[in-house]
């Protein structure tokens, strides 16, 4: 067989030069130009041997893992992948065309057998050796600084770990905080001016002998059986995951100054202090006027260490959880001078004593609190008791700063700066999903457009609206008042699944009781979901939304307790719930497509197909359902035959809406009644199996529309009824809301 041309010219051979195949302004010259990587060798010069076998360029490895980060790849795997057939790639490293790359273990086992070996990690090596460049070209501006930190998950099973006893250490400031203790305790001693003081100077010299790492006790923490080092992560009740925490220092300019990780389990405010270190050590921190960070760093030590540097601290002020029909901390008045606080009733709360935590305990007269008017609202103890710590002080001047219009405006921009960085360090490439659903809504709407713009039709629709009769308003308007009648059968249905006897697990023993919820509250829970639902991909925040109303009340079963495992019970209702709706709509659909040959032909295969997928996968959901969520809910035969009933009902609440809406723009069409019906279960099926985002599904529902009803009032149809049954419950909860406000 003869080759082709294309071939011949893939097999030809040329000589290549590698030098002139990259772009002069590339970045990579950039940093080939100004950074040198010598200094590699120095430091891993140890490491390796005279004899045996030449080694692979510790430059080279270095370089790959840069390369991972500079272009985003999603794994080292894929970076020795894209490093065989990418000629920039291969530039950057020093390798010609026909030169073989080292496997991707290489570098794997030369960082854990040899750079880590060394006395500073080597990539944190090169990272300060690239500080010390923009420090030398005056690139960095440390006016003000901004600390943050984000939670990375870790590829670790959560359900494979282990329990382990670790020993608690002292607080990095324990000594300072001892020493501040001890001092304040002679205040409260009749001693003279020199018994004062000699007895500071033992104090000072007791506290310099305490050894820094002491250990103070021992804890029990979750350890995972994959990944030693990351952290268990309690995002919520149930939610949890192995991570870490990546603490991060940048300037006004997004240099990154300091990056530190720990364990998703170790705290901001812990963390912060090596962060702190880090930046002290390798930066003149007197040039630094603001410190900037979120209420995590609202700490009294922390103020404190920031102030004492000459610092002002630009933090957030967040009160703390206190219950609503109690006296706030804030409303009891501190006397400095007296050292006292004083109650809403004018009651004297003296200092008793102090914690080992530095706090010290204000306590008011048990007989004052017996006879206070206000006892109900200050405490259920025998007297109240309040808490300032040794530094508060420092927390107080931090919120007085707030106020400072110079903190104010620095404090705005903390998400261009801090935030930003996050931004970039996390950039994920979209799913093909997502793509997916994007165009078809942008595809959509341009065809929405262009046939809008075709034929002068927007004349035609202004027409149409203008001739409409006193009955076609009277059918829209019918059609607006079905939408309570809407939501009341999806209340009826939510009040149906979460009324099932549903197990949930506690720590001793697993419970089936329903819970009582009311229509009312049904009501409620549905109306605000439609508004999360909205604003989340795929309606996915529908219905944890509504386990976020339902936990806000105490909500008991038949015997009188609490029901605990909220969240995942409702999920797994959810479930069901959306489980059965799909089926509905899927099952009025395909008897509309049967008995509407017109739209199985015009359909096409490709859809076709997806609508037997999607039969497939929920008569699998059905089969398969009670056995999944069985440590959740009790899903029974007769459960879901009940939902599938209300969600046809719902169903044909809203194909009648259509009914109306179409017949008011658009007439009955040539089809006529039975044609408007059958039509009408096939646009929700359609409408359903097409990827869409909620906020902009409203061009696609008028597509879908204009394809089976044949006119532009009809997309103007598809998208009305989009407002009144998406955009219009979302306003009445709004308005209630405010209402009860």
């Amino acid at each position: 067989m003869a080759m082709t041309r294309r071939e011949k010219r893939q097999y030809s051979c040329e000589i290549v030069n590698l030098e002139e195949m990259i772009p002069e302004d590339h970045f990579l010259r950039v940093i080939e130009k100004y950074f040198d990587w010598n200094f590699i060798y120095d430091e891993v010069e140890k490491l390796y041997s005279k004899y045996g076998r030449k080694s692979i360029d510790p430059v080279v490895l270095v370089k790959i893992h840069i390369l991972k980060f500079l272009f985003n790849e999603d794994s080292l795997r894929r970076t020795y992948e894209t490093l065989q057939y990418n000629n920039l790639y291969r530039w950057f490293i020093g390798y010609n065309i026909n030169e073989k790359v080292p496997d991707h273990s290489t570098y794997s086992q030369n960082y854990k057998r040899k750079f880590c070996k060394l006395e500073k990690d080597l990539l944190q090596t090169v990272f300060d050796k690239v500080i010390d460049l923009l420090v030398e070209w005056n690139c960095l501006d440390m006016t003000a600084v901004y600390i943050d930190s984000t939670h990375t998950k870790a590829y670790a099973n959560k359900k494979k770990n282990h329990k382990e006893t670790v020993k608690i250490e002292a607080k990095k400031y324990q000594k300072e905080l001892d020493l501040e203790i001890a001092l304040k305790g002679l205040h409260d001693e009749d001693l003279s001016e020199e018994e004062y003081f000699e007895e500071v100077e033992k104090i000072i010299k007791c506290n310099e002998e305490v050894d820094t790492e002491e250990v103070i006790g021992e804890k029990e923490i979750i350890v995972s059986d994959i990944d030693k080092d990351a952290g268990m992560l309690y995002k919520s009740d149930k939610e949890k995951m192995f991570g870490y925490n990546t603490s991060v220092i940048c300037e006004n300019n997004n240099y990154i100054l300091t990056v530190d990780t720990n364990g998703s389990n170790v705290h901001d405010s812990v963390s912060f202090y090596d962060s702190f270190n880090n930046l002290s050590n390798h930066f003149d921190i007197s040039q630094i006027d603001y410190f900037v960070g979120d209420a995590a760093y609202l700490t009294p030590h922390i103020c404190k260490t920031i102030i004492d540097l000459e610092m002002i601290p630009a933090f957030p002020y967040t009160r703390k959880g206190y219950r609503k029909d109690y006296f706030k901390k804030y409303e009891f008045t501190y006397d400095e001078y007296n050292d006292i606080y004083i109650c809403p009733n004018e009651k004297d709360l003296i200092p008793t004593g102090i914690n080992k935590d530095g706090y010290i305990i204000y306590k008011a007269d048990s007989n004052d609190c017996s006879n206070c008017p206000f006892k109900e609202q200050c405490t259920k103890s025998k007297y109240k008791q309040v808490l300032r710590h040794v530094w508060e002080e420092y927390k107080e001047m931090t919120n007085d700063y707030r106020h400072h219009d110079d903190v104010k405006e620095i404090y705005r921009k903390r998400p261009q700066h801090i935030e930003r960085v996050f931004a970039d360090g996390k950039m994920k490439r979209k799913t093909i999903w997502h793509i997916i659903e994007w165009a078809v809504a942008i595809a959509a709407y341009a065809w929405l457009g262009y046939q809008l713009a075709t034929y002068d039709r927007y004349d035609l629709v202004a027409s149409s609206l203008r001739s409409m009769g006193w009955q076609q308003w009277t059918a829209l308007a019918l059609c607006v008042a079905l939408m309570p009648l809407n939501m009341a059968i999806e209340a009826w249905r939510w009040k149906t699944l979460m009324g099932e006897r549903m197990s949930g697990l506690t720590d001793e023993r697993s419970v089936a009781e329903p819970f009582n919820m009311s229509f009312a509250e049904a009501q409620r829970q549905v109306y605000y979901s439609k508004l999360a639902g909205l604003v989340t991909p795929w309606r996915l925040g529908e219905y944890p939304s509504r386990a976020l109303l339902m936990s806000q009340k105490e909500l008991k079963g038949e015997g009188g307790r609490e029901l605990p495992g909220i969240w995942p019970r409702v999920l797994a209702m959810g479930a069901v719930g959306s489980t059965t709706m799909t089926a509905a709509i899927v099952l009025a659909g395909v008897a509309g497509i049967v008995f509407s040959p017109a739209v199985f032909a015009q359909l096409g295969s490709s859809y076709l197909y997806s609508v037997g997928v999607v039969v497939v996968v929920i008569a699998a959901l059905y089969a398969l359902m009670p056995r999944l969520l069985r440590k959740y809910a009790v899903v029974t035969p007769n459960l879901l035959v009940r939902s599938t009933a209300q969600s046809l009902v719902r169903l044909v609440c809203w194909c009648v809406q259509l009914a109306l809406v179409l017949w008011a723009v658009n007439g009955l069409g040539e089809e006529g009644i039975s044609g408007l019906v059958t039509n009408t279960f096939i646009y929700y099926l359609l409408v359903t199996i097409t990827p869409n985002i909620p906020i902009v599904e409203a061009g696609v529902r008028g597509a879908w529309a204009m394809f089976l009803f044949g006119s532009v009032n009809a997309a103007l149809a598809g998208v009305v009824l989009w407002a009144i049954n998406t955009l219009l419950p979302c306003l009445v909860w709004l308005f209630f809301r405010k209402k009860a406000e």
